[in-house]
């Protein structure tokens, strides 16, 4: 299966920006340029874009689901967010500067090669891509 990266990256900046605006808890309104970036007529800098958060042999339970949690620095400006979909973690990183690690797990940044095990056999591979 191969995934559309910045279709899915331009996705969750979407759903960031609208949960970061909504109820009691709104960070303000959006930076113009993450906006264009959401639509599609910008780009993020080098560093700043989709992360795959995961570890060797990590267990994932595939459901339909998705959670978000916004990133803010220490004055509430938000800077990313966390978002876990279909039991994948995802980082969308706004600040242009690469990560190399997250806690104790690894960082692919934008393009990756999952490889979906079921009973320890190769049960499928889903590629992220297109950048």
């Amino acid at each position: 299966m191969v995934i559309d990266g910045p279709k899915l990256e331009r996705w969750f900046l979407k759903t960031l920006i609208n949960l970061s605006l909504a109820g009691d808890n709104s960070l303000g309104n959006p930076a113009r340029e993450l906006v264009k970036i959401a639509f599609g007529s910008s780009e993020f800098g080098h560093g700043a874009g989709m992360y795959l958060v995961g570890r060797a042999g990590e267990q994932i339970d595939s459901y339909d689901r998705l959670s978000c949690i916004t990133l803010t620095d220490e004055h509430g400006n938000p800077v990313g967010g966390r978002f876990n979909f279909r039991g994948y973690t995802f980082l969308l990183y706004l600040l242009p500067e690469k990560l190399e690690r997250l806690e104790e797990s690894h960082l692919l940044y934008r393009h990756a090669i999952l490889k979906c095990r079921v009973q320890n056999r190769l049960s499928h591979e889903i590629e992220i891509t297109g950048w």
